[in-house]
């Protein structure tokens, strides 16, 4: 490697946070236009759902640890709020030396939760270790510190089970701690993935495409352990998709992995990409990009459509399905009659917006037009009615042309 690509190297990533704080939205745009090379997605027939034994869990969620035992406690209720319920728990302790976090993890109930212990390692090898032992069809690996929104899983499934091209499900990514703010991160772009890693990394992946790579890099002087296995996923065909959602809430704290990374970005980017050299020719993205296909499926609720699956909701549920531009005034008075007991949940179907005083009224909202084809949205729709109880579905103006508040 020259000494003036080493030196740019270097300049980048001593640059890069500021030029983030500064440039936004626009910048990121921006750096997708220069760099990025799109997606041509072509559009296949719709397949079937590939079944899947209901004797394991759906998905897999491995949390490597390494002294963040204060940060269980909220990381575990994260995911007992989870909406879609099947999944097991594996924490993997990767050497913690902090008493606390070691107490912790000792009083677990492990009927609820799978530990591992070893000696430290790293989190990418915390996470193959995990991941080894996992039962599921999908991976998520959801850092110790870090915790999700109730509907993450559920969403992120719906995808990779309604549209068998994507094999990545991620989100936006709110981020707590010492900074505050919405990362509206990138969707997927083979190109943009070289210079950039948009993906949270708590992404939804399947098992198989783990195996396939060889897992995530264990070299210790892999900081950017996520981002090497994305690209990795991409090498191989992997497309992955992003729900316009903070769904996903990171945790930043002085002296996190992050920041170590980025301190020594230039060292482990040099490293990541003599790692994956090839993926680095403009042609060789253009080749992937080129191969994405929509592979939607007849039955994208086959695996999703038990009751059991799911959290239980209040005595009394009710639904709003919003089609088209509605009568927001007719809207506020059926939501009126809404008991504040009750829990309420909005399906919004062709709808770009809708007015902030219904979705604060919302236990939970899906957006359908980012998750499935509308061929399967009646599917969903009575799939959810049966799934979580609902006693009651609020009548729909359908008025195509209305006013709004």
């Amino acid at each position: 490697m020259s000494v003036l690509f080493q030196l740019l190297l270097r300049l980048m990533f001593a640059v890069r946070p500021a030029l983030r704080a500064l440039l936004g939205a626009w910048g990121r745009r921006l750096a997708a236009r220069i760099v990025g090379v799109g997606t041509n997605v072509r559009v296949a027939e719709f397949g079937t759902t590939a079944p899947w034994d209901s004797r394991k869990p759906l998905v897999s969620v491995i949390i490597p640890c390494y002294n963040h035992g204060p940060h269980l406690p909220r990381n575990f209720a994260s995911l007992a709020a989870q909406s879609l319920q099947d999944y097991e728990m594996i924490l993997v302790d990767d050497g913690s030396t902090d008493p606390a976090t070691v107490e912790y993890i000792d009083g677990l109930d492990l009927s609820r939760v799978s530990v591992i212990r070893q000696a430290n390692a790293g989190p990418a090898s915390a996470r193959n270790a995990g991941i080894e032992q996992a039962r599921g069809r999908y991976i998520c690996c959801l850092d110790a510190d870090d915790y999700v929104a109730p509907t993450y899983l559920e969403k992120c499934l719906l995808l990779l089970e309604g549209n068998t091209g994507i094999r990545l499900a991620y989100s936006w990514v709110r981020l707590v701690g010492k900074e505050q703010r919405l990362h509206r991160v990138a969707d997927f772009d083979p190109g943009l993935l070289r210079y950039f890693n948009p993906i949270c990394s708590a992404a939804v992946f399947h098992r198989a495409d783990w195996q396939a790579v060889g897992g995530f890099d264990e070299a210790r002087e892999t900081m950017y352990e996520d981002w090497d296995f994305w690209i990795s996923l991409a090498r191989i065909g992997v497309r992955g998709k992003v729900i316009e959602e903070a769904l996903l809430f990171y945790h930043q704290q002085p002296g996190s992995r992050l920041r170590e990374g980025n301190r020594r970005g230039a060292q482990s980017y040099a490293r990541m990409r003599a790692r994956h050299l090839e993926f680095y020719r403009r042609t060789i993205v253009r080749m992937l990009s080129q191969g994405y296909v929509e592979k939607w499926t007849r039955t994208p609720l086959a695996n999703l459509s038990r009751a059991e699956q799911y959290a239980p909701v209040a005595p009394c549920a009710v639904l709003a399905v919003i089609t088209y531009c509605s009568e927001w005034t007719e809207w506020r008075r059926w939501l009126s009659t809404v008991d504040a007991s009750d829990a309420f949940f909005v399906i919004v179907c062709e709808c770009a917006s809708i007015p902030a005083w219904l979705l604060a009224r919302a236990d939970e909202t899906y957006w359908l037009e980012s998750l499935l084809h509308p061929t399967q949205w009646p599917d969903f729709i009575e799939t959810f009615k049966r799934t979580r109880r609902i006693s009651r579905v609020l009548p729909n103006p359908m008025v195509v042309t209305g006013g709004g508040e």
